[in-house]
């Protein structure tokens, strides 16, 4: 079994080695601090530590897994070979990996950010993966692997049970219905405004939607739902139970549209709440929104995604936590494709206010059709799914987990969304491979 060496085994060290060794690779290991029992450890030894001990291997701490509180930190990246690091010291392996590790999974720069967006989040150009362009790359699973190889040519014999390439399609819906079942003032409004812009056809299409003579654009769940099915693929749908507000469009009477509604929803497909924009810092409106959805839905509400991924570190965490909520899936960004944490695996929140691993579970996403569509400016054509491509091609190769996120809005083929819904098949195509 593999050793670790630590001089003091604090609550930041010990998430971190458990993620690596056990999450991502699938190796058991000891973790000991009592350097006389060294002798009698018979396999490899990593040497956590600035003494020198004969036949380890060294990773000499750089300090942050051993700090009770937290501040704003000066990075300096360098290479190892051809990886990004940084936390740069002089043993064995060129850097803390463990601390640099630890930063990323943490959010650790969230906390202490320049200026958020105008949505009040993180901005991904301030992050230290978008400054030094490894943003599209998981660099904690790859420092991981490369680790890996390392520990094997010293001691062959070590068995890693790594986790399998794992793909899960989720899918935001933001309204179910593009016109049926609003009430008359928006459906007044919207007509006003489409005739204002001269978009007859839009008024023509509402007009033949309502009257039940067209099939309403956004009303594609049952046919999402048989796209993944088709590929064995087990999905997530988030559902937005909010307001109406500037940013939250739901118009409809919530209780008539789910009657209408639920039943598209089988038991091969998961559901999560889909926390509104007003809601994102608001525990009250938090707790309004998952009730009214497990009234309607008769469900219990365990996984969220914050609408316009509004939320902060870590203040709206610790609201999910308050109120029953273990897992989220908003972890990237919405105008960039990759890896905002720095990795491709789900990972339990780390609370630096408390110094503390918490029950939540973190989901991060690798892309949205948000971001390739207005962040990367990207046609839905065959020449996209070469960036998709290398997204999907990095997470296999550490045989991660693969999320995406698409909106039924997306693949209705409404307007500027014509083509969308092609170019997700080629996605779901091409991620369900191994």
């Amino acid at each position: 079994m593999l050793l670790i060496y630590t001089k003091e085994t604090t609550a930041r060290f010990t998430y971190i080695v458990e993620q690596i060794f056990t999450q991502i690779l699938g190796l058991e290991y000891l973790a000991e601090t009592d350097e006389a029992k060294l002798k009698n450890h018979k396999g490899l030894i990593i040497n956590y530590s600035d003494i020198s001990i004969d036949g380890s291997l060294q990773i000499i701490p750089h300090g942050l897994l051993s700090e009770k509180n937290s501040s704003k930190k000066t990075l300096k990246v360098g290479k190892w070979e051809d990886l990004p690091v940084f936390f740069e010291t002089s043993g064995d392996i060129p850097f803390d990996l463990f601390s640099a590790a630890f930063y990323l999974l943490s959010r650790y720069e969230e906390y202490f950010p320049e200026q958020l967006d105008q949505h009040g989040r993180f901005r991904a150009e301030e992050s230290i993966a978008c400054k030094h362009n490894f943003l599209q790359k998981p660099v904690v699973d790859c420092w991981a692997h490369k680790l890996k190889n390392i520990l094997l040519k010293k001691d062959p014999t070590l068995q890693f049970a790594e986790p399998q390439y794992r793909f899960t399609p989720t899918i935001d819906i933001d309204n179910l219905f593009a016109y049926k079942h609003r009430d008359m003032f928006r459906t007044i409004s919207g007509v006003i405004y489409n005739i204002a812009w001269r978009n007859f056809d839009q008024v023509n299409r509402r007009f033949r939607t309502i009257l039940g003579k067209e099939k309403d654009p956004f009303d594609n769940i049952s046919e999402i739902i048989a796209l993944h099915k088709s590929r064995n693929l087990e999905d997530i749908f988030f559902l937005h139970f909010g307001d109406f507000g500037k940013y939250d469009k739901r118009t409809i009477d919530i209780r008539r549209e789910w009657n209408v509604f639920k039943k598209t929803f089988d038991t091969t497909s998961s559901v999560g709440l889909h926390i509104s924009y007003q809601a994102a810092f608001s525990p009250s409106h938090i707790v309004k929104e998952k009730n009214r959805m497990e009234t309607e839905l008769g469900v219990s509400v365990s996984k969220n995604r914050f609408h316009y991924l509004r939320f902060r570190v870590p203040e709206s965490y610790q609201i999910l936590l308050k109120n029953g909520i273990t897992e989220d899936y908003s972890m990237g960004y919405s105008r960039h494709i990759g890896f905002r944490a720095g990795t491709s695996f789900p990972f339990p929140f780390f609370d630096l206010t408390e110094n503390k691993k918490t029950e939540l579970l973190i989901h991060p996403f690798v892309m949205m059709d948000v971001a390739l569509k207005h962040g990367l400016h990207l046609e839905p054509t065959q020449n996209a799914m070469e960036t998709i491509k290398n997204s999907i091609d990095e997470v296999k190769n550490v045989n991660g987990t693969l999320v995406t996120i698409f909106h039924n809005e997306s693949l209705s083929e409404d307007r500027h969304w014509a083509g969308w819904s092609g170019l997700y098949e080629l996605i779901l195509t091409e991620a369900k491979k191994k």
